[in-house]
């Protein structure tokens, strides 16, 4: 099962928690913005951890999470003469723990890797389960492998310095996993607005989700099962976070997967799966935090033309992840498309939902 460490202040004692003398060398991926935020942090944990500063900075964006960059990491670590003793430090969002992670894990045929995600998004979702990866083309993610990083350290005192948007992406992933496993999760997440709840209580919320993240991962690590459950939300999210990003109202990720579980709660409604009463909860608390203001420019034929490539599609069919009753979900579900069709078109003629 993967090492997590969640606690405030856990990073600035990362050289209490990890062994890093049994490495030769020590380097740290990070984005330029967050090389600027943390430098003094940054140059504290080298100190501590006794290596020379080694720092790899990309630039910022999920649009940059490409085989070039996977490229540019690599090219350094080569100039920083690194082994396969070496350890790579992941020190950023979730772009850069998959692009991290993937450029570890090829490198050398493979160098042991740690995760220190900075944004909410990443310390509930993408630094954990082992899921790596870049995108190819129009694929989010396209390209990938699952491979654990030796730690993860979450430290919440990074959300403070965070946007109300990025935080409101990263509580998207909770409200999942509340939907999925956990009523009283679920319960809590719906008696305030998100952006309301103290350090202390989001500190709870990140190691309760975290929890259910990672029991489901420990049954089923290459999701062949039970962890398919996770992508509830993603198929129609993923495609619309795909759209948004070529047009002026770009949908964060977070967004994307509040959508996504709007819309395909809606599915598991017609298709007899879900209680229109659940369903209802869901939209509630989804439409309390968040507001989609969708460029006229996504069409739903478009959208439709790229669920064709969703990674969980089998032949012509793809096989939904949908909630049964909130705390409890099904996989490899079927849905007509004439349905998904029917749903996301209703959603866009929502006058409020399309700009």
């Amino acid at each position: 099962m993967q090492k997590l460490h969640c606690e405030i202040g856990s990073f600035a004692n990362l050289s209490k928690l990890f062994d890093f003398k049994a490495y030769s060398q020590l380097a740290l991926l990070t984005n330029v913005s967050l090389a600027k935020i943390y430098e003094f942090e940054i140059k504290s944990f080298f100190a501590q951890a006794g290596f020379a500063l080694q720092i790899i900075e990309l630039a910022d964006g999920e649009e940059f999470k490409n085989l070039e960059q996977v490229q540019e990491v690599w090219q350094k670590l080569f100039s920083f003469g690194f082994d396969r003793h070496s350890l790579l430090l992941n020190f950023g969002g979730g772009m850069i723990s998959d692009l991290g992670g993937f450029a570890a894990a090829t490198f050398m045929r493979g160098i042991d890797f740690i995760n220190v995600p900075t944004s909410l998004l990443a310390q509930v979702d993408a630094s954990l389960g082992g899921k790596t990866a870049i995108n190819f083309g129009k694929i989010k993610n396209g390209i990938g492998l699952f491979i654990n990083p030796k730690l993860t350290i979450i430290d919440p005192i990074f959300t403070q310095s965070l946007a109300k948007r990025e935080i409101l992406s990263g509580f998207a992933e909770i409200l999942k996993h509340a939907i999925i496993f956990d009523q009283k999760l679920f319960n809590l997440l719906a008696s305030k607005s998100f952006l309301s709840f103290s350090l202390r209580e989001l500190t709870e919320i990140i190691d309760k989700s975290c929890f259910l993240k990672m029991k489901a991962i420990e049954q089923d690590f290459l999701e062949k099962n039970q962890r398919k459950l996770l992508n509830f939300g993603h198929t129609l999210g993923h495609a619309f976070e795909a759209l948004s990003l070529k047009t002026k109202q770009s949908l964060t990720h977070g967004e994307a997967v509040a959508l996504g579980m709007l819309l395909e709660s809606r599915l598991a409604v017609e298709i007899g799966l879900l209680k229109q009463a659940d369903c209802l909860k869901i939209e509630q608390v989804i439409k309390h935090n968040y507001v989609f203001d969708l460029d006229k420019k996504i069409q739903t034929a478009d959208l439709l033309t790229l669920l064709q490539f969703d990674k969980k599609k089998k032949g012509k069919n793809i096989y939904w992840s949908l909630p049964q009753t909130i705390g409890q979900a099904v996989f490899d579900q079927l849905v007509p498309e004439a349905v998904v069709e029917a749903i996301v078109n209703e959603f866009m003629l929502e006058d409020k939902n399309v700009v």
